[in-house]
């Protein structure tokens, strides 16, 4: 492999604490190296343009099953190759899918495969998995730690997720959904003590990423109010992100953004994520089964997932006006930025291709103003800089899933690169953000691993993306396994075949 040498571009490091400083980036192998062979080198000159990691996206849904089910009653739906390929021409290089069953384990990873060069992880599903129900009922933590390893191993996941916990159960029972604090009559088990019990076992495991946590309210009057609860209540149980953040702004009377910027801002195992919702039409993707029918109104398609759960397609309507709102407001104003990672949480607010232009809403007023939709808007002073945004959408995602050779550029660091047509020396962002938005929209380069794959805006390269996941070396007990073998339609060893089907995709990190 070549090297390269990017020389004399702006570079944007939030994590080595530099901030459109004048300097050449060199690699070899891949990596970010000190010094290399110039005569051995390829040489970009990146004069005038601003130089930063690779973007990183911790919220997508791309992989989800449920999307071959929209193509197939004709929800137009990008395919996995060209979402890859969106989201490189814009300059990011690594992507979550937050959040699949482990029964699905196989197919996730056939789909993750044919994304376009990225690197990736995925969070493996709890909400509803019935067999962590009854380890829970039986208050078994240490016998769920060994089986949510397990799990993690053979179905090559990065952590693990909780969509509304429980919820599915009272679904597909018909039972009315009370919230955190009610039993479930079935199964003598709430919500939150469900949750308490499933961060209990993975704070055994010493997981590079925290539970993403769904919690029930999403979306609705008084979400708010649900969501605070649920996160006091687990306050001191371990690492929390809120995903989707700006959709527990709604309280019963009014909006509560403010509320829940000093709520994130209050604890140290709290983080979230928040995408300003994009005002078009596009299919949504949950797990949360409530959260549409009760925002959205109307299911397209409604999937039973073994013992697992459920998974709900709808359509979202133009003019989401109240989410965009809060969303904006919620990122303008968490002052501590590696509290806040900006995700689209594709393709549920809206695709890579949306990320110039929030990015030009963020660091630019006038942008904001240029919409003429609200007066609200107009009302929000603040802008980000350069450097804050760099930060929500590369070191704060880096930092937040453990993934030390990412959102960095220092000597070590992985060759995954993005270089903007942008000189912010006789640029300003608020008032060039049109400047900006085109800069954004077609990375004059786009580097994976060492490799150029994006040039001027059209992908020239493809290397081989990797799918990050956690080897904790364990084996669920006898009786564990023996029930999963019982009630699910296939034999859960029949996940590491998953090896030979994908064979050289994955890349263990040991815990």
């Amino acid at each position: 492999m070549r090297g390269l040498i990017l020389k004399n571009g702006m570079v944007f490091d939030p994590l080595n604490g530099v901030e459109g400083e004048k300097m050449d980036i060199m690699v070899k192998d891949g990596v970010v190296v000190e010094q290399v062979n110039e005569k051995e080198c390829k040489v970009i000159d990146a004069k005038g343009r601003i130089i930063v990691p690779g973007g990183i996206d911790c919220n997508t849904h791309i992989a989800s099953q449920t999307l071959n089910i929209a193509r197939m009653i004709n929800v137009s739906t990008p395919l996995p190759k060209d979402v890859g390929e969106s989201y490189l021409k814009v300059g990011y290089t690594f992507i979550v899918e937050a959040g699949f069953p482990f029964s699905k384990a196989l197919h996730t990873h056939i789909v993750l495969e044919r994304v376009h060069s990225l690197d990736k992880a995925a969070m493996l599903l709890l909400d509803s998995n019935m067999f962590m129900i009854m380890l829970a009922q039986e208050k078994d933590v240490d016998a769920a730690s060994k089986a949510i390893a397990w799990l993690l191993g053979v179905s090559r996941a990065y952590g693990v997720k909780l969509v509304n916990p429980l919820s599915s159960e009272a679904w597909t029972w018909k039972k009315e959904w009370k919230g955190i604090n009610e039993k479930i009559r079935h199964l003598d088990l709430s919500s939150l003590e469900y949750s308490k019990f499933i961060l209990s076992a993975i704070r055994r495991l010493n997981l590079p990423s925290p539970l993403y946590l769904h919690p029930d309210g999403a979306g609705q009057n008084g979400g708010y109010e649900k969501a605070a609860t649920m996160l006091d209540r687990l306050a001191d149980e371990g690492r929390i992100h809120l995903v989707n953040a700006h959709l527990y702004a709604f309280g019963s009377e009014k909006a509560h953004v403010k509320e829940l910027v000093d709520l994130l801002s209050s604890s140290d195992n709290l983080e979230a994520d928040a995408g300003c919702t994009m005002l078009t039409e596009g299919p949504i993707v949950s797990h949360d089964v409530y959260f549409v029918k009760s925002v959205l109104k109307t299911l397209k398609v409604l999937e039973q997932i073994e013992v697992e759960g459920i998974s709900a397609l709808a359509m979202r309507e133009a003019g989401t006006w109240r989410e965009f709102l809060a969303a904006m407001t919620l990122i303008l104003n968490t002052r501590e930025r590696m509290k806040l990672h900006l995700s689209l949480n594709n393709p549920n607010c809206g695709s890579p291709l949306g990320y110039p232009l929030v990015s030009a809403w963020l660091v630019s007023s006038k942008a904001r103003g240029a919409m003429n939709i609200g007066e609200e808007l107009l009302n929000i002073d603040e802008e980000l800089t350069l450097q804050d945004l760099f930060i929500i959408t590369r070191s704060a995602p880096a930092v937040s899933l453990g993934l030390n050779g990412k959102g960095r550029l220092s000597v070590g660091a992985d060759a995954d690169i993005a270089i903007y047509d942008f000189n912010p020396e006789t640029m300003d962002p608020s008032r060039d953000y049109e400047k900006l938005m085109a800069a954004f929209s077609r990375a004059v380069y786009t580097i994976k691993n060492g490799e150029v794959i994006v040039k001027d805006g059209e992908v020239v390269g493809e290397t081989k993306g990797k799918t990050f996941w956690v080897n904790c070396k364990s084996e669920p007990s006898t009786e564990a396994l023996s029930r999963m073998k019982r009630y699910l339609s296939f034999d859960p060893k029949q996940g590491e075949d998953a090896d030979k089907a994908l064979k050289g995709v994955y890349c263990g990190v040991e815990v």
